[in-house]
Protein backbone atom coordinates (compact mmCIF):
# COMPACT_ATOMS: atom_id res chain seq x y z
CA UNK A 1 0.00 0.00 0.00
CA UNK A 2 1.09 3.50 -0.68
CA UNK A 3 -0.47 6.95 -0.87
CA UNK A 4 -2.54 6.70 -3.89
CA UNK A 5 -2.72 2.77 -4.01
CA UNK A 6 -4.30 -0.18 -1.79
CA UNK A 7 -7.38 0.29 -0.05
CA UNK A 8 -8.59 1.69 3.12
CA UNK A 9 -11.65 0.73 4.93
CA UNK A 10 -14.86 3.50 5.82
CA UNK A 11 -14.29 3.51 9.84
CA UNK A 12 -10.22 4.43 9.14
CA UNK A 13 -10.98 6.78 6.74
CA UNK A 14 -13.32 9.39 8.70
CA UNK A 15 -11.30 8.67 11.73
CA UNK A 16 -7.57 9.53 9.53
CA UNK A 17 -9.30 12.36 8.02
CA UNK A 18 -9.66 13.96 11.32
CA UNK A 19 -6.55 13.51 12.51
CA UNK A 20 -5.71 14.71 9.19
CA UNK A 21 -7.43 18.21 9.11
CA UNK A 22 -6.29 18.67 13.22
CA UNK A 23 -2.78 18.10 11.94
CA UNK A 24 -2.92 20.58 9.29
CA UNK A 25 -4.25 23.49 11.14
CA UNK A 26 -1.58 22.90 13.22
CA UNK A 27 0.97 22.91 10.39
CA UNK A 28 -0.82 26.09 9.13
CA UNK A 29 -0.96 27.74 12.39
CA UNK A 30 2.53 27.14 12.87
CA UNK A 31 3.71 28.84 9.17
CA UNK A 32 1.74 31.89 9.63
CA UNK A 33 3.21 32.33 13.57
CA UNK A 34 6.78 31.59 12.35
CA UNK A 35 7.62 31.51 8.69
CA UNK A 36 4.82 34.38 7.25
CA UNK A 37 6.05 37.53 9.55
CA UNK A 38 9.90 36.31 9.01
CA UNK A 39 8.39 37.14 5.07
CA UNK A 40 6.67 40.32 6.36
CA UNK A 41 9.88 41.71 8.57
CA UNK A 42 12.38 40.47 4.70
CA UNK A 43 9.57 42.40 2.21
CA UNK A 44 7.26 44.85 4.26
CA UNK A 45 4.54 43.22 2.48
CA UNK A 46 2.18 41.11 3.38
CA UNK A 47 0.24 37.66 0.98
CA UNK A 48 -2.79 38.48 2.95
CA UNK A 49 -2.75 42.46 2.14
CA UNK A 50 -2.62 43.15 -1.77
CA UNK A 51 -2.18 46.37 -2.98
CA UNK A 52 -2.95 47.93 -6.07
CA UNK A 53 -1.80 45.30 -8.61
CA UNK A 54 -2.08 47.95 -11.40
CA UNK A 55 0.10 50.23 -10.58
CA UNK A 56 2.51 48.07 -8.16
CA UNK A 57 6.31 47.46 -9.27
CA UNK A 58 7.48 44.44 -10.83
CA UNK A 59 9.26 43.55 -7.59
CA UNK A 60 6.09 44.26 -5.13
CA UNK A 61 4.12 41.44 -7.77
CA UNK A 62 7.39 38.75 -7.32
CA UNK A 63 7.22 38.95 -3.77
CA UNK A 64 3.61 38.86 -3.42
CA UNK A 65 3.61 35.56 -5.51
CA UNK A 66 6.33 34.03 -3.25
CA UNK A 67 4.38 34.95 -0.08
CA UNK A 68 1.20 33.62 -1.84
CA UNK A 69 3.07 30.51 -2.41
CA UNK A 70 4.48 30.50 1.08
CA UNK A 71 0.52 30.69 2.82
CA UNK A 72 -0.49 28.07 0.29
CA UNK A 73 1.93 25.87 1.22
CA UNK A 74 0.08 23.76 3.93
CA UNK A 75 -3.00 23.46 2.52
CA UNK A 76 -1.60 21.97 -0.59
CA UNK A 77 -0.05 19.81 1.35
CA UNK A 78 -3.32 18.54 3.33
CA UNK A 79 -5.00 18.19 -0.15
CA UNK A 80 -2.19 16.04 -1.41
CA UNK A 81 -2.95 13.88 1.68
CA UNK A 82 -6.91 14.01 1.46
CA UNK A 83 -6.67 13.08 -2.09
CA UNK A 84 -4.73 9.76 -1.39
CA UNK A 85 -7.26 8.95 1.31
CA UNK A 86 -10.07 9.33 -1.04
CA UNK A 87 -8.74 7.91 -3.88
CA UNK A 88 -7.95 4.51 -1.98
CA UNK A 89 -11.26 4.81 -0.09
CA UNK A 90 -12.53 4.38 -3.68
CA UNK A 91 -10.47 1.40 -4.19
CA UNK A 92 -11.96 -0.30 -1.19
CA UNK A 93 -15.14 -0.60 -2.57
CA UNK A 94 -14.11 -1.36 -6.49
CA UNK A 95 -14.05 2.67 -7.98
CA UNK A 96 -10.77 3.56 -10.04
CA UNK A 97 -9.06 7.04 -9.25
CA UNK A 98 -10.66 7.93 -12.98
CA UNK A 99 -14.07 7.71 -11.53
CA UNK A 100 -12.17 10.23 -8.78
CA UNK A 101 -10.88 12.81 -10.91
CA UNK A 102 -14.24 12.76 -12.48
CA UNK A 103 -16.46 13.58 -9.66
CA UNK A 104 -14.02 15.80 -7.92
CA UNK A 105 -13.51 17.99 -11.44
CA UNK A 106 -17.87 18.08 -11.75
CA UNK A 107 -17.75 19.18 -8.29
CA UNK A 108 -15.29 22.42 -8.86
CA UNK A 109 -17.07 22.73 -12.39
CA UNK A 110 -20.57 23.15 -10.62
CA UNK A 111 -19.56 25.13 -7.30
CA UNK A 112 -17.50 27.60 -8.72
CA UNK A 113 -18.63 28.06 -12.38
CA UNK A 114 -22.56 27.03 -12.65
CA UNK A 115 -23.01 27.72 -8.81
CA UNK A 116 -22.27 31.31 -9.51
CA UNK A 117 -24.38 32.04 -12.39
CA UNK A 118 -27.79 30.59 -11.09
CA UNK A 119 -29.69 28.73 -8.05
CA UNK A 120 -29.99 26.05 -9.53
CA UNK A 121 -26.30 25.55 -10.00
CA UNK A 122 -26.21 26.08 -5.98
CA UNK A 123 -28.78 22.70 -5.47
CA UNK A 124 -26.52 20.65 -8.01
CA UNK A 125 -23.28 21.57 -6.12
CA UNK A 126 -25.49 20.43 -2.95
CA UNK A 127 -26.26 17.11 -4.71
CA UNK A 128 -22.79 16.07 -5.32
CA UNK A 129 -21.35 17.01 -2.17
CA UNK A 130 -23.88 14.57 -0.73
CA UNK A 131 -23.03 12.24 -3.40
CA UNK A 132 -19.70 12.62 -2.26
CA UNK A 133 -20.38 11.80 1.33
CA UNK A 134 -22.67 8.64 -0.04
CA UNK A 135 -19.83 7.16 -1.80
CA UNK A 136 -16.89 7.72 1.12
CA UNK A 137 -19.02 6.12 3.35
CA UNK A 138 -20.18 3.46 1.00
CA UNK A 139 -19.08 0.04 2.56
CA UNK A 140 -15.54 -1.64 0.73
CA UNK A 141 -15.50 -5.07 -1.22
CA UNK A 142 -15.16 -8.00 1.73
CA UNK A 143 -13.37 -9.67 -1.26
CA UNK A 144 -10.27 -8.94 -2.89
CA UNK A 145 -10.48 -6.54 -6.16
CA UNK A 146 -7.95 -4.87 -8.68
CA UNK A 147 -6.41 -3.09 -5.46
CA UNK A 148 -6.16 -5.84 -3.27
CA UNK A 149 -7.58 -7.55 -0.31
CA UNK A 150 -9.26 -5.70 2.65
CA UNK A 151 -6.35 -4.00 4.47
CA UNK A 152 -6.27 -2.12 8.27
CA UNK A 153 -3.57 0.28 8.57
CA UNK A 154 -1.59 -0.37 11.75
CA UNK A 155 -2.51 3.28 13.18
CA UNK A 156 -4.46 6.10 12.10
CA UNK A 157 -1.59 8.18 11.20
CA UNK A 158 0.23 5.05 8.87
CA UNK A 159 -3.80 5.47 7.04
CA UNK A 160 -2.85 9.00 5.97
CA UNK A 161 0.46 8.60 4.92
CA UNK A 162 0.04 5.37 3.04
CA UNK A 163 2.69 3.14 5.11
CA UNK A 164 1.74 -0.41 6.21
CA UNK A 165 4.58 -0.37 8.41
CA UNK A 166 3.63 1.25 11.87
CA UNK A 167 7.79 1.86 12.33
CA UNK A 168 8.46 3.37 9.42
CA UNK A 169 5.02 6.43 9.94
CA UNK A 170 7.22 8.91 11.36
CA UNK A 171 9.87 8.77 8.68
CA UNK A 172 7.39 8.95 6.07
CA UNK A 173 4.93 11.29 7.17
CA UNK A 174 8.54 13.59 8.09
CA UNK A 175 9.94 13.30 4.26
CA UNK A 176 6.15 13.47 2.47
CA UNK A 177 4.53 16.48 4.12
CA UNK A 178 6.52 18.69 6.88
CA UNK A 179 9.89 18.50 4.96
CA UNK A 180 8.11 19.53 1.59
CA UNK A 181 6.51 22.36 3.50
CA UNK A 182 10.01 23.06 5.16
CA UNK A 183 11.60 23.56 2.07
CA UNK A 184 8.60 25.81 0.50
CA UNK A 185 9.04 27.95 3.36
CA UNK A 186 12.90 28.03 3.80
CA UNK A 187 13.10 28.94 -0.49
CA UNK A 188 10.77 31.64 -0.29
CA UNK A 189 12.11 33.24 2.47
CA UNK A 190 15.42 33.10 0.27
CA UNK A 191 13.81 34.68 -2.77
CA UNK A 192 11.99 37.16 -0.53
CA UNK A 193 15.16 38.37 0.37
CA UNK A 194 16.91 37.84 -2.95
CA UNK A 195 14.22 40.16 -4.93
CA UNK A 196 13.64 42.22 -1.97
CA UNK A 197 17.57 42.89 -2.10
CA UNK A 198 18.22 42.77 -5.91
CA UNK A 199 15.29 43.75 -8.25
CA UNK A 200 14.11 47.28 -7.45
CA UNK A 201 17.70 48.40 -8.37
CA UNK A 202 16.36 47.17 -12.29
CA UNK A 203 12.65 47.51 -11.23
CA UNK A 204 10.50 49.40 -14.13
CA UNK A 205 7.84 51.89 -13.31
CA UNK A 206 4.23 50.33 -13.82
CA UNK A 207 2.60 50.34 -17.07
CA UNK A 208 -0.17 52.07 -16.09
CA UNK A 209 1.97 54.99 -14.67
CA UNK A 210 3.22 58.10 -17.03
CA UNK A 211 6.82 58.32 -17.20
CA UNK A 212 8.47 62.05 -16.51
CA UNK A 213 8.77 63.03 -20.00
CA UNK A 214 5.27 62.03 -21.25
CA UNK A 215 3.55 64.24 -17.92
CA UNK A 216 5.68 67.19 -19.39
CA UNK A 217 4.85 66.98 -22.92
CA UNK A 218 1.34 66.47 -21.70
CA UNK A 219 1.90 69.70 -19.52
CA UNK A 220 3.13 71.77 -22.23
CA UNK A 221 0.35 70.45 -24.91
CA UNK A 222 -2.32 71.66 -22.60
CA UNK A 223 -0.43 75.23 -22.41
CA UNK A 224 -0.19 75.79 -25.53
CA UNK A 225 -3.98 74.98 -26.25
CA UNK A 226 -4.90 77.15 -23.77
CA UNK A 227 -2.77 80.30 -24.84
CA UNK A 228 -3.97 79.67 -28.48
CA UNK A 229 -7.81 79.61 -27.12
CA UNK A 230 -6.75 82.80 -25.46
CA UNK A 231 -5.51 84.45 -28.27
CA UNK A 232 -8.43 83.24 -30.31
CA UNK A 233 -10.34 85.42 -27.73
CA UNK A 234 -8.71 88.42 -27.87
CA UNK A 235 -9.04 88.48 -31.78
Amino acid sequence: MTMFSGRIGVLQFWLASLILIACSIVLLLLVEIIALPLFSIITGLSPFALPDLVMAPLHTLVLLCIGIVMASAPIAAFFVLFAGLQIRRYHDFGLSVKVWAVIILAEVVVRYVVAATSRIGALISLVLVVVTIVLLSWPGNKEENEWGSPFRCASLLAAIVGSPEKERIIVRGYRRVILPVVYVEAIGLLLAFTVSSILPRFSLPPLSAPSQAQSHATAQTKTSSALEASAFELQ
